[in-house]
């Protein structure tokens, strides 16, 4: 009885993980569509949306601390690699709902040229994800023998250590600046690979269970994410935020927040009964919502900045889109997903045949 108690735990826990991953996309993404990269980074509102910027940033680390938590024992085997089916099968409906919304929304008529783009993954223009996620998953099976062939728990955090140090470490240094010099003290040739980090790091708190007092963990995540926006906002200030500073997903500040955040949610108990149908049902179809939120972006965001402007349309503008962006891409999401499950199925029929 205690282990099937501690299984939904687990299991809720994770699926708020994801949920907070979506809905932080969807907030992230708002930035791109309201103004905020082209307003100049001063005063106390632009510190508390950077602040927001920042802790938004989390969504897709979380994401890969997700991957890494649940795939520690994937193997190469027919059972694995049949998992990607699904996930294709959605993006290319995906992708064909994106060329029908561009060819009447925006009048894009190139339809050779979006097709072309479902190939080299510009025709959604979120698909960065998928086309990472796509090697990062072939990849796994042999991340796992790696892993698993570390014996000792020490040697295991110093692989997490190395992965640091060759895909964070040394872009975080190359951001600064004496004068108009670069410092650059470790190589960052390797920060494309940053989702292996999150990879290793994710299976690492699988096997460790690693627990942190509720308390600690959420004033320890509150706390780096001020230090890094009070960083970011001396180094920006009086500047717009691209013209700065360019911080990604594998920032050791992001690295070190998403831990904290997954940390804080991935063993919730699932108190709340009447919700967790709904958080379990956007988790299962996050990766479709993400997709799919482009096209709210475009439309949403479109429509209700016509009627606000200034600064304080950068926190009234997210407060009205992003709602309505999550529940359309939700919506939307669940249509695919019985689509997909439709054709899985008749082709499972078939080959039984």
């Amino acid at each position: 009885m205690e282990n099937k108690s501690n299984e939904v735990k687990r299991k809720f826990g994770l699926d708020i993980a994801r949920f907070l991953a979506i809905f932080l996309v969807i907030m992230v993404h708002s930035m791109l569509h309201d103004g905020f990269y082209h307003t100049s980074i001063e005063g106390g509102k632009m510190f508390f949306l950077l602040f927001l910027r920042n802790t938004g940033f989390l969504c897709v680390p979380l994401f890969l601390l997700l991957t890494g938590y649940l795939n520690t024992n994937a193997g190469i085997t027919k059972k694995y690699y049949s998992k990607i089916k699904k996930l294709v099968l959605a993006y290319l409906l995906i992708s064909i709902i994106v060329i029908i919304f561009k060819y009447f929304y925006f009048n894009n008529h190139d339809i050779v040229g979006m097709i072309i783009g479902i190939t080299n993954y510009s025709t959604i223009d979120y698909a960065w994800y998928f086309e990472m996620y796509v090697g990062l998953f072939l990849l796994i099976p042999f991340l796992n023998i790696l892993y698993k062939n570390i014996s000792s728990k020490k040697e295991k955090q110093w692989l997490i250590i190395t992965m640091l140090l060759v895909t964070s470490v040394g872009d975080i240094l190359s951001s600064l600046k004496i004068e108009e010099y670069r410092i650059a003290i470790m190589p960052n040739y390797w920060n494309i690979v940053f989702p292996i980090t999150y990879y290793f790091i994710g299976a690492y708190l699988n096997e460790y269970k690693i627990k942190i007092n509720k308390y600690i963990n959420f004033i320890a995540l509150v706390f780096v994410l001020f230090i890094q926006t009070f960083m970011m906002f001396y180094y920006c200030h009086g500047y717009t935020f691209v013209d700065k500073i360019s911080i990604g997903y594998n920032n050791l500040f992001t690295i070190i927040e998403s831990t904290l955040l997954f940390l804080l949610v991935y063993n919730i108990d699932n108190t709340v009964k009447i919700i967790s149908p709904l958080i379990s049902k956007i988790s299962k179809v996050s990766f479709n919502m993400y997709l799919l939120s482009i096209i709210f972006d475009f439309v949403v965001y479109r429509e209700v900045t016509k009627h606000f402007t200034g600064i304080n349309s950068l926190f009234i503008v997210p407060l009205i889109s992003v709602p309505i962006v999550f529940s359309l891409s939700f919506i939307s999401a669940i249509f695919v997903d019985f689509l997909v499950r439709l054709l899985t199925k008749k082709n499972n029929i078939a080959n039984m045949n």
